[in-house]
């Protein structure tokens, strides 16, 4: 709909009410993301991934962040982490 700060705050007011959901700081990075804010985006799915580490979800959406701008060997080792956990049957959320 266009409301990135709006939405970003929201966002950023969820985080300070529950720092360990992953959902709010999600929310965030994809904000930054959409933004094309891919160092703020990176930083921000790296947290969720701290609260979070079995995310398959995260490290494809990292992996995303980091081949935005230009593609790199950082992209693609979280897109083999991803391609791994999806191997062995870890499915993303639903």
């Amino acid at each position: 709909m266009g409301r990135l700060d709006e939405g970003l705050a929201q966002s950023r007011a969820a985080v300070l009410l529950d720092p360990l959901s992953v959902g709010p700081v999600h929310d965030t990075a994809i904000n930054f993301l959409v933004r094309h804010d891919y160092e703020r985006a990176a930083a921000a799915f790296r947290r969720a991934l701290d609260i979070a580490p079995t995310s398959t979800w995260g490290y494809i959406q990292l992996a995303r962040t980091l081949a935005a701008p230009k593609p790199c060997n950082s992209a693609l080792s979280q897109a083999a982490i991803a391609a791994r956990r999806i191997a062995a049957g870890v499915p993303p959320p639903s």
